[in-house]
């Protein structure tokens, strides 16, 4: 077990903003303290030291284009801004200029001697002494890149073999890594999550070819790469509400075994630091510290620059401040925290209702005004630019609704036109109430944060079948009470995701066909309009696959020029999908014909998958009606004695029975939704109204057993 450490938070500068991957550590070619260098978004390029825990500037360049990548070529610095790169020395001279034939923002980008490479979100070009050689245009999102040297063989899943040493890696948003030689994808690396940062790790017991990725659930891991293929070498699994890596780094930090450690920055500010203590040089790391800051991660690296002699961990967030978490005792004395603690409490008073119901009443004439099309003081200030994400947390079947600003934020009101679930967060720093919209659909919730606060994370789950929109503003605590507003699409199937597998086929499979006179892109579009994660580009023949978190169910859809093939094992899946095709091709005046057919163990499939989920519910839904029954006699009688075991046992777990519950309190609701909807869908598969029989198979759920409930499905 490794020792965990402590840190000193210190504060050298702050910036404008930081995009990722734009702090980098310029070391020391004499033996004194490394330089610190930071690109902001107002473009200023910044290289400084640090002396006596004061920061010492070596030079600034005029601002311009916000800057989006910094990497370093022995002790030249290069930077991308816009379409452009641009080489600077150690001293400030701009020594390099070249202006990419890329239509869209450098991203990411990687040098070697004569080469530069850059990416955007979905184009690649590499140059070679400034000659545009080698394209790829990526038909998923490119999120980050690195160049690497293979090693001649592995271990490995075999692959087409590469002829060169040096090649170029794409972490793309659909699982997987592309890499390169020249202007072809030679091979792909599956990976269980989305990788959003990747690391050329340069393992001092061994090996070219290690990359060390992070991944937007999380999860961190190392995969070898070869010329003949490659291998996976360990994962660290990410925990359930752990927040997108943003940015990794590897610096002897700890240096208990002689090993860089593993630097991880998140998206929700965390940063954890993972020492290897094993002898085994493939087993994974631990982790030997954390702690959260204010703002999200941009940047992470390691560097000896507040002193010459211990190592320290330099930190960029997207608000802009650059930070140290320092080994040097001598820190202490001159170190300010900056670390927010806080955690969630549901309005329950009278006055705290009443003042919040007139703050939210104040927000709702702003967005009244918005709606109707009158500015007001809704829209999008350039002075406070906002940072928000809604992303798929596949482990807890729903979606992380993050928000950051680089001030206060007072209120965060959601709305939204169709039902919803808001799952309780740990850590919530901010007080909540919730509303019923005067037209009965849909949800309104209010989040007034504590004082201080700047960033605030929200589960959503929606429900399968039901598309529309959730609006949010937040209101930020600034003496203008201005306002940000944006909004997200509640997708049909929106607690899908992709997946690289393909569908098994032992699994019984019920199938929809369609025919007209449609496009490969007027397929691609009109998915787009119900699931997550579809590419804005396809191929003239495309196949998806898709899992349900919730359910883990999955789907198939091939689709070419006039045709598209599902295929699902389960039924109401199917259907919803054929709902929204249906009527994205008549509202495109497409003529098309459909052949469907369910699969008569379809039903029986699915309800076998739904059995654990509804056993356990219903059982933890008896305790607590159980446990409120024992709490009222418990006050009535003053106490509760000759209990019976059972009932012993769940009053001795009330607070763990309780936080289940209130985490999930609509959850068997909706397991009954699923049932009743799956029944509905299978019968006008048999041509019958099952409506009217809605109200026994509730009866049946209430008085729940597999086989009895199976048997209503099977009578049809």
């Amino acid at each position: 077990m490794a020792a965990m450490l402590n840190l000193t938070v210190l504060e050298y500068h702050r910036v404008s903003g930081l995009k990722p991957q734009t702090v980098r550590i310029l070391p020391s070619s004499s033996g004194n303290a490394d330089k610190i260098i930071v690109g902001s978004t107002d473009g200023v390029l910044t290289v400084f030291g640090v002396k006596r825990g004061v920061m010492q500037n070596v030079f600034s360049t005029l601002g311009g284009p916000a800057i989006e990548r910094i990497e370093l070529l022995k002790d030249r610095i290069f930077v991308a801004a816009k379409n452009e790169v641009k080489g600077f020395s150690k001293k400030g001279k701009n020594f390099y200029n070249i202006t990419t034939m890329l239509t869209e923002p450098i991203r990411s980008m990687a040098l070697s001697d004569h080469n530069i490479r850059v990416s955007g979100e979905h184009v690649y070009s590499h140059y070679v002494d400034n000659v545009d050689q080698h394209h790829y245009m990526s038909l998923e999102t490119v999120n980050d890149m690195l160049v690497v040297k293979l090693p001649a063989d592995c271990e490995s899943v075999p692959a087409i073999a590469f002829k060169a040493d040096l090649q170029t890696v794409l972490a793309c948003a659909d699982r997987v890594l592309r890499v390169l030689e020249g202007s072809k994808c030679n091979l792909t690396v599956d990976l269980p999550e989305a990788p959003t940062a990747i690391l050329l790790f340069r393992d001092k017991l061994r090996h070219d070819g290690r990359v060390l990725f992070g991944t937007d659930q999380g999860s961190v891991g190392v995969v070898q790469l070869a010329k003949n293929g490659y291998r996976h070498i360990w994962l660290l699994d990410g925990v359930a509400h752990a927040s997108a890596v943003t940015a990794l780094a590897s610096y002897p930090i700890t240096s208990q075994s002689g090993r860089d450690d593993i630097i991880v920055g998140r998206e929700d500010g965390t940063v954890s630091i993972f020492s290897f203590v094993s002898s085994h040089d493939e087993d994974p790391p631990e982790e030997v510290f954390t702690t959260k800051l204010n703002s999200g991660i941009a940047s992470v690296a390691g560097a000896k620059a507040h002193s010459k002699h211990h190592p320290e961990v330099v930190v960029g967030t997207f608000a802009g401040n650059i930070l140290s978490l320092a080994t040097d005792p001598a820190a202490a004395t001159s170190a300010t925290a900056s670390h927010v603690t806080g955690s969630s409490t549901v309005a329950t008073d009278a006055g705290t209702v009443d003042k919040l119901q007139q703050e939210i009443a104040q927000l709702e004439s702003q967005i009244a005004r918005a709606n109707s099309g009158s500015k007001g003081n809704v829209y999008h200030p350039t002075r406070y630019p906002l940072r928000h994400s809604y992303t798929l947390r596949p482990k807890i079947a729903s979606y992380l609704l993050s928000i950051e600003a680089p001030v206060p934020i007072k209120m965060v009101l959601l709305a939204t036109d169709v039902p919803i679930d808001l799952l309780d967060v740990k850590g919530e720093t901010a007080v909540t109430s919730f509303s019923k919209p005067e037209s009965g659909q849909g949800l309104s919730a209010t989040y007034r944060c504590q004082p201080g606060v700047s960033n605030l994370q929200i589960k959503v789950r929606s429900l399968e079948g039901q598309a529309g929109r959730l609006q949010a503003y937040v209101l930020l605590d600034v003496p203008d009470g201005l306002t940000h507003a944006f909004e997200y699409p509640i997708r049909a199937l929106a607690l899908h995701q992709r997946s690289n597998q393909p569908l098994p086929h032992h699994l019984p499979l019920s199938q929809l066909k369609i025919t007209g006179g449609f496009s490969s892109a007027d397929v691609n579009n009109w998915l787009e309009q119900c699931l997550p994660e579809v590419p804005s580009h396809t191929a003239a023949a495309t196949d998806y696959t898709y899992t349900s978190t919730f359910l883990k169910t999955q789907v198939n859809i091939a689709f070419s020029s006039g045709k598209i093939a599902v295929l699902s094992d389960n039924w109401s899946t199917v259907c919803i999908l054929k709902d929204v095709l249906m009527k994205a091709a008549t509202a495109a005046n497409q003529r098309v014909e459909v052949n469907e057919e369910c699969h008569p163990d379809g039903a029986s499939h699915v309800l076998s998958l739904l059995d654990p989920l509804l056993s356990d519910q219903i059982e933890l839904t008896k305790q607590v009606e159980v446990l409120q029954a024992l709490k009222e006699l418990e006050t009535q009688e003053g106490g509760v004695e000759g209990l019976t075991p059972e009932y012993a046992n769940i009053l001795s777990n009330a607070d763990e029975l309780l936080e289940r519950y209130n985490a999930h309190p609509c959850h068997l609701e909706r397991l009954y939704g699923i049932v009743t909807d799956l029944y509905i869908d299978c019968c006008k598969a048999k041509g019958k109204n099952g409506r009217a029989r809605i109200p026994q198979v509730i009866e049946q759920l209430n008085e729940y057993d597999l086989s009895h409930l199976s048997s209503m499905f099977e009578e049809l």
